[in-house]
């Protein structure tokens, strides 16, 4: 039992050891690849559900309602970056497509957390996908709070969430996680490593790339859902 427990405890320690190598504190902050994160998070959501219903946690029919979930969610967030898309600069006069976008973003994301099938969900999943869901919210008020708080017009590239709102997404996203099930670990820990892979990839890079990565994933997310869905 106590070699177990060990094993669980270094499972938690690596995946918020996985989670630190995004360099939270120096992560790129600005609101494009925020909105790209918002998609990265979902993913990371899906992953999850998945990987508990590969390994019997999670029936087909409640992970197929999730799935009906996060896509509604998927497109909230992508007509958030929409709105980034469509502006070169941003203040006050212009703001308020981008700030209802990302409110409805938060409104759907609520709305799922507050679902019973997630509540109902949450002793199967072991909390994980609250936890992942949880973290794209911070992400998107961390994004509501920068447009608030704009003061003057300034280029979209130039807009960034807080130091705080990284911080909040890390402490949220690196929950303790343990189960009797060591691959069940193992693909946890994987995940986080994907979505960190991802957001590395973006740190610093030009608009368009940051874009196009986002592009892309909105596309590969509706693709999953589709195949998933699709499955008996």
């Amino acid at each position: 039992m106590k070699k177990l427990q060990a094993l669980f405890l270094v499972a938690v320690l690596l995946t918020v050891s996985t989670l630190s190598a995004c360099n939270w504190g120096d992560v790129d902050r600005r609101v494009t690849v925020a909105g790209y994160s918002l998609h990265l998070s979902i993913e990371a959501t899906a992953l999850t559900a998945q990987a508990f219903k590969n390994r019997n946690r999670l029936n087909p029919d409640d992970y197929k309602a999730l799935l009906a979930r996060l896509s509604g969610l998927t497109e909230a967030a992508q007509r958030v970056n929409i709105q980034f898309d469509q502006l070169a600069q941003v203040g006050p006069a212009n703001v308020q497509g981008a700030l209802d976008a990302t409110k409805e973003f938060i409104k759907v994301a609520d709305g799922i957390l507050a679902d019973q099938l997630v509540v109902r969900l949450d002793v199967s999943t072991l909390g994980q996908i609250r936890t992942q869901l949880a973290t794209a919210v911070v992400v998107a008020t961390g994004i509501q709070t920068a447009l608030i708080t704009l003061a003057k017009p300034m280029p979209v590239e130039n807009v960034k969430v807080g130091k705080d709102t990284a911080e909040r997404a890390f402490r949220t996203a690196s929950r303790g996680f343990t189960a009797e099930d060591a691959i069940l670990v193992s693909d946890v820990i994987n995940i986080g490593a994907r979505f960190a892979a991802q957001l590395r990839l973006v740190n610093g890079t030009d608009a368009a790339f940051t874009k196009g990565q986002r592009d892309a994933k909105y596309e590969s997310l509706k693709k999953f859902y589709a195949e998933q869905m699709a499955l008996r």
